[in-house]
């Protein structure tokens, strides 16, 4: 689901500001998970709701929960119908298997409705280990397309079926050497230059730290 930032007026009104990013149901209940970074890029007087798909209506989320130390957050629809979500997989996704993601992108408003396109990337896992990237992680899963601005916290799902792999949070750089050109001048002084492409890989949340992350808000899965 798109989440959006929107102002309240006292009458209950919202007045539609910014797309803020992805969060997808973790069970049928209404459990959402989405990253911590966007609840925290919320300005003052500014409320999260998120956007359904098939009826064009927005809900206003309850129950937010923020993880002390990883870029990860849980938050519930106030409507109580019942929601399909994916799957959990349970086992560890090996390196290359093929994965996709949902997405998002604003794409401007038209009259007060604020528009956002989908966006479908497919790729591989290309990197998995127990260090984390960054201190906002328990480990490291990377993808091997980016995570594009607006598409933190959509799920990351198994190219041949629907089983939920992880979250898309953030990305990885790695830089190639394309072209370096070095030169001497009067024995001691050296002069150089190199061309690098930066790459970049999306980073995610696997199912397994995600699991430990409801855990530990005190949210029991089903």
């Amino acid at each position: 689901m798109p989440l959006l930032a929107v102002d309240l007026s006292p009458q209950g009104t919202a007045s539609l500001k910014r797309y803020a990013g992805v969060a997808f149901y973790l069970q049928a209940d209404g459990l959402l998970a989405t990253c911590k970074h966007i609840i925290q890029s919320l300005e003052p007087g500014e409320t999260l709701v998120a956007k359904n798909l098939l009826t064009g209506d927005t809900e206003r989320l309850i129950d937010t929960r923020c993880h002390p130390t990883a870029d990860f957050a849980l938050c519930r629809t106030l409507s109580p119908t019942t929601h399909d979500y994916f799957r959990h997989l349970d086992i560890e996704p090996a390196l290359g298997t093929d994965v996709q993601a949902l997405g998002f992108t604003a794409a401007g408003a038209e009259g007060r409705n604020l528009v956002v396109e989908s966006r479908l990337f497919k790729g591989y896992i290309s990197m998995s280990g127990k260090h984390p990237a960054r201190p906002d992680a328990r480990s490291t899963l990377a993808v091997s397309f980016p995570s594009l601005r607006g598409f933190s916290g959509a799920p990351v799902i198994c190219g041949s079926g629907s089983a939920l792999v992880g979250m898309l949070y953030s990305n990885l750089e790695s830089t190639i050497e394309l072209f370096k050109y070095e030169e001497v001048k009067d024995g001691a002084h050296r002069f150089s230059e190199s061309v690098h492409r930066v790459l970049e890989s999306g980073l995610v949340q696997p199912i397994s730290d995600i699991r430990s992350f409801v855990d530990e808000l005190g949210v029991t899965l089903q």
